[in-house]
């Protein structure tokens, strides 16, 4: 009986060539769009949801005139952070990340640029990345402290230990304290 319907099928599909094909790209068309929409919803419900606590983690943006026209944007004043932490009471931290950018790591006789943030001292108090060495709390006291990757670490640093792994960054002289 299946086989009866799928002859039949086959031939209408033959016999009617042009509404065949308006019906296949209609249901191409059709299945292509509810599947990009569902990729964009679950793209958007998953954001983030990578770090413990993410539901209690915000991003601030600011709306903004430009030549009359209003623009939100995620980049915000310095002190925002820290005026935020001290006037609202729900906020327990906050923290302040620079964009991605490319910043001179040089070691004994080898120099490259590497992808990097500049973030405040409360960042590992927001997000939680489990640590490899040193603590989280502690690694971003100072100005001239540094977070780096396991693999950063397995490329400027092969055998040394945490606490003798030295770097420069351009004119500074940096710490490492802490491996993630």
């Amino acid at each position: 009986m299946l086989q009866n319907y799928l002859k039949i099928a086959w031939r209408n599909l033959k016999k009617y060539k042009f509404y065949t094909t308006i019906n296949i790209l209609g249901l191409s068309l059709g299945m292509f769009c509810a599947l990009l929409i569902w990729l964009l919803v679950r793209h958007e419900l998953s954001y983030d949801r990578v770090y413990p606590d993410y539901q209690n983690i915000y991003a601030v943006r600011t709306n903004g005139t430009y030549n009359g026209q209003v623009y939100t944007n995620i980049v915000n004043s310095s002190p925002l952070a820290e005026a935020l932490k001290a006037d609202v009471p729900q906020v327990a931290y906050s923290t302040k990340i620079t964009f991605n950018r490319k910043s001179l790591i040089t070691y004994e006789d080898r120099a490259t640029k590497e992808n990097g943030l500049f973030a405040s001292d409360d960042f590992f108090d927001v997000f939680r990345f489990p640590a490899v060495e040193g603590k989280p709390s502690e690694a971003l006291a100072s100005i001239d402290q540094i977070v780096i990757s396991r693999h950063l670490a397995e490329k400027y640093f092969p055998a040394l230990p945490l606490s003798v792994k030295p770097s420069n960054s351009i004119m500074t002289k940096i710490t490492w304290s802490g491996l993630l």
